[in-house]
């Protein structure tokens, strides 16, 4: 059992005076998708640095912890970049298909309607007993200068 986040403000939950507690599947996916996964070696750094961040064990590692979603952090919103929400997302949860943890994950990418400057991203995961479980996370963004927006 791992300890659970509060979607709503990603705090750790509290129930009965003491932190609650989760299956371990809400732990897997906040650590896949909001760790910094080491960018590939085509991929643009958003700072204009050559950082690729990462964690220095994944080079022995065949699937990377953690996601490139760090890497639209400079992004505008637009549908290639909720596109690429969909992508890094899917990736960084596909070892739990590999670990027979998942059957199916599904992943979309949306702009709020109201909230102009809001991700919507909406994670399905199917369990091998056929059972999915839906996580959704509110991604706010912020202008940070002429027409880029940032996490």
């Amino acid at each position: 059992m791992d300890i659970f986040l509060d979607p709503q403000t990603n705090d750790i939950a509290i129930k009965n005076g003491k932190p609650a507690i989760d299956n371990g599947l809400q732990t897997a996916v906040y650590i896949s998708l909001f760790t910094d996964a080491r960018a590939e070696n085509d991929d643009e750094i958003p700072d204009g640095s050559t950082n690729r961040r990462g964690w220095w064990g994944d080079a022995l590692e065949d699937e990377p912890l953690g996601s490139r979603l760090w890497l639209l952090s400079r992004s505008k919103i637009t549908n290639d970049v909720l596109g690429l929400y969909e992508t890094y997302s899917k990736q960084a949860l596909g070892w739990l298909i590999s670990e027979g943890v998942a059957s199916e994950i599904n992943v979309s990418a949306t702009r709020d309607l109201v909230d102009r400057d809001k991700i919507i991203l909406q994670i399905g995961i199917t369990k091998p007993n056929g059972l999915t479980e839906t996580f959704n996370f509110a991604l706010n963004w912020t202008s940070q200068e002429e027409g880029a927006i940032a996490i």
